[in-house]
């Protein structure tokens, strides 16, 4: 039943991409969760490689809340909305960051996210990229140790 689940997940994403363009008001949420040096990196069964955890804001929910909702949906890990802070916006993007003191158990569906764990942010798949996502992920990879 998972593996229907995740053909599904990769046969919409990209019918769902061009649809979201399209209207031009889909917004985007992401989610930077920091452990010491590593950061929560997913990976869905619907595109390749280690990404920042990210999803879509519902009509009219509130920015914070869609991020808190997705921490929870995705990896099992449930937060007060406040203690996420907001790194960057735009206009259809937020980009929150929440830091931990201990690893938390992570829940993962393995239908939309396959794999989820801690790792060094230059091995995100955003790290490579261009935008501002990208840019986030390379200046954290600049950025001194906090050991």
């Amino acid at each position: 039943m998972d593996r229907a689940h995740r053909v599904a997940y990769r046969l919409a994403y990209p019918v769902m991409r061009r649809w979201w363009r399209l209207l031009k008001r889909r917004q985007f949420v992401v989610v930077a969760v920091w452990l010491d040096d590593t950061v929560l990196a997913v990976r869905h069964s619907y595109k390749p490689g280690m990404t920042l955890l990210y999803g879509g804001a519902r009509w009219r929910e509130d920015h914070r809340q869609a991020a808190a909702r997705e921490l929870q949906e995705e990896v099992g890990i449930t937060i007060d909305p406040d203690t996420l802070r907001l790194v960057m916006a735009t206009p259809n993007m937020h980009l929150y960051e929440l830091r931990l003191t201990k690893k938390p158990e992570l829940l993962i569906d393995r239908r939309e996210v396959v794999e989820a764990c801690f790792m060094h942010p230059g091995g995100l798949r955003e790290a490579r990229r261009g935008g501002k996502v990208g840019e986030y992920v390379r200046r954290s990879v600049a950025r001194p140790s906090k050991a």
